[in-house]
């Protein structure tokens, strides 16, 4: 009887101990990113501006490779830079002028293009 005691109380403290794992008692903080927030979300040609040209810019009739309108065809890199190095770019974008015929683009598509002529408009 003397010897069970000690065994059932080791397999009681053995189980009451589950939870004890660093992992379970400190879980990783669960982090959201926010395309806007360039702070923390830097703007990339690859991974906003291209998408953003694309989408708004790159249309029939536009600034695509057969409608080049006012002899930007925004559909290259070396296009997208000079019209950023000239400062139309962001002029035209945050006037609200272009996109012709669209909705204004968000104020967070606006913050990541100027974030990124402002940040060199680098080819990354």
């Amino acid at each position: 009887m003397k010897k069970l005691i000690p065994i059932a109380l080791l397999a009681i403290i053995a189980t009451g101990c589950y939870n004890d794992k660093y992992e379970k008692l400190y879980p990783a903080p669960v982090t959201t990113v926010d395309p806007c927030d360039t702070a923390t979300n830097p703007s990339t040609y690859s991974g906003n501006i291209m998408a953003i040209m694309n989408q708004s810019c790159n249309t029939a009739g536009c600034h695509d490779a057969s409608s080049a309108s006012g002899g930007y065809d925004l559909t290259q890199y070396s296009m997208v830079k000079a019209s950023a190095d000239n400062g139309s770019l962001v002029d035209q974008i945050t006037s609200g002028r272009m996109p012709q015929g669209m909705a204004k683009l968000s104020d967070c598509k606006i913050g990541q293009i100027v974030y990124w002529v402002n940040h060199g408009a680098q080819n990354n």
